[in-house]
C-alpha cells in the first residue's frame, strides 16, 4: 500500500482492536479504495441507512501479522467476523474479484425500506414453511418486463405493534424472526456458486421482511427422493438409482466445498434444504440448489465451532450432542446420512413408535 494507506491500516487497527465485536463496526481509510467506485456513509455502511439494514455489514481492512498482507473483516452482530487475507500486491487476482464482487452486491441487495414489497410482486401460494418465515410463489410487476418473472418469497411476519397480554412473547419471537432474517440475507449477500440459491433481493418494512430468491420448479429434494422412491418400489428398489445418486452427490458436495473454503458451517445440511432447480421433465430436473442459510455461520480463529445445538436431529452430527459445538466436519458428516437416505430410501437415525428421541441421539453419539 501507498504512505496513505498505510497510515489509515494503523489508524484502523487500532480501532478494530477495541470495537471489532461490537455491532456498528469499526472505520477504515482503506473503505473506499475496497469498493472501488462506491462510497461508504460517515457510520461505515453502503448508502443511506435510515431505516435499512445498511450498517449490518460492515468491512474494515487492517493490517495482518504477516508482512505485505492485509486482512479484509466482515463483520455482522449474527454471524461473527469472518478475515480473509489479501496480499497487497495482488488486487487483480481472483480472491480480489470475488470480494469485491461481493461488496458490491452486498451494496444492490440491501433490503429495501423506501419501497413496498407489494409494488413490485405478487404473492401466490404457500410452497414451504420454516421455523421463522414461510415460503411462497411469487410473480414480478415490472413493466419492463415482457413475461412475469416466477421468484420464490420468503416472508417473515413481526409481530402486532398493538399491545396484548401476548406483546412480550411477540417481541421475543420478532426479534429472533428478525435475526434469522439478518443472519440468512448476510449470508446470502457472500454467496455465489451455482448449487447454492441466489437472493435477487429484500425488502424491510416494520410488519414483514421479504427475501426474493431465485425459483426451483422441483421443490424439495426430499419430496423428489419420496415420489421417486415410490416409483420405483414395485421393482423391489428401496433408494434411488446409484447414478441419480451420483448425479446428485456430486452437486452436493460442489456447495459444500465452496462453503467451507469460506469456513462457512451451513449447520443444517438436509434433503429438504436441497432444492430442484427444474420441474420434471425439464433438462434442469437433476440440478440442485442448496438453500435455507438462517443457521450458517462464519468460523473464525476466535470461533473455531459453534456450541449452540441447532440443525435437525437425525442429520446433526455426534459432537454437537457430546456438547463439542459443530465446526466443518459436522457439514459432512449430515452430508453422510443424506447419502445413506438415497441410496437406501431410510433414515439411519430416524426417530419412530419404537425409537424414541434419546435413544437416536444415544445411537448418533455411538455412530451406528
Amino acid at each position: 500500500p501507498s504512505q496513505s494507506s498505510a497510515e489509515a491500516v494503523e489508524n484502523s487497527q487500532a480501532n478494530a482492536r477495541e470495537t471489532s465485536l461490537q455491532p456498528g463496526g469499526v472505520q477504515s481509510g482503506l473503505y473506499s479504495f475496497l469498493l472501488g467506485c462506491t462510497t461508504p456513509c460517515s457510520d461505515g455502511g453502503f448508502g443511506e441507512s435510515t431505516g435499512s439494514l445498511a450498517k449490518v455489514v460492515q468491512h474494515c481492512c487492517i493490517a495482518s501479522e504477516r508482512e505485505g498482507v492485509l486482512e479484509l473483516v466482515e463483520q455482522h452482530r449474527v454471524i461473527g467476523d469472518a478475515v480473509t487475507l489479501i496480499e497487497d500486491n495482488a488486487w487483480s487476482s481472483p480472491l480480489a474479484a470475488e470480494i469485491l464482487g461481493g461488496c458490491r452486491r452486498k451494496l444492490l441487495s440491501r433490503p429495501q425500506s423506501d419501497r413496498r414489497f407489494e409494488e413490485f410482486y405478487k404473492l401466490a401460494q404457500q410452497i414451504g414453511e420454516g421455523s421463522f418465515g414461510n415460503v411462497y410463489k411469487a410473480s414480478s410487476k415490472s413493466k419492463g418486463e415482457a413475461v412475469a418473472r416466477a421468484v420464490a418469497v420468503k416472508v417473515f411476519s413481526l409481530a402486532s405493534p398493538i399491545a396484548s397480554p401476548q406483546a412480550k412473547v411477540e417481541s421475543e419471537e420478532s426479534k429472533r424472526k428478525f435475526a434469522s432474517f439478518v443472519g440468512e440475507y448476510a449470508m446470502l449477500c457472500r454467496l455465489d456458486h451455482p448449487q447454492i440459491i441466489r437472493m435477487h433481493e429484500s425488502f424491510q418494512t416494520n410488519a414483514d421482511l421479504h427475501l426474493v430468491l431465485e425459483m426451483c420448479r422441483g421443490g424439495e429434494l426430499y419430496a423428489l427422493l419420496v415420489r421417486r422412491i415410490k416409483e420405483d418400489s414395485s421393482q423391489g428398489s428401496h433408494g434411488l438409482l446409484e447414478e441419480d445418486v451420483r448425479i446428485f452427490l456430486r452437486q452436493m458436495l460442489l456447495a459444500v466445498a465452496y462453503l467451507h473454503n469460506r469456513r462457512i458451517v451451513h449447520r443444517d445440511i438436509k434433503p429438504e434444504n436441497f432444492l430442484v432447480y427444474g420441474a420434471p421433465g425439464e433438462p434442469e430436473a437433476d440440478v440442485l440448489k442448496l438453500c435455507d442459510f438462517g443457521t450458517a455461520m462464519v468460523l473464525t480463529d476466535q470461533k473455531p465451532r459453534s456450541m449452540v445445538n441447532i440443525g435437525t436431529l437425525s442429520y446433526t452430527a455426534p459432537e454437537v450432542y457430546m456438547r463439542k459445538g459443530a465446526d466443518l466436519p459436522a457439514d459432512a458428516w449430515s452430508l453422510g446420512v443424506v447419502l445413506y437416505v438415497m441410496l437406501t430410501g431410510t433414515n439411519p437415525f430416524r426417530v419412530g413408535k419404537e425409537t424414541s428421541k434419546q435413544d437416536t441421539v444415544k445411537k448418533i453419539k455411538a455412530g451406528s
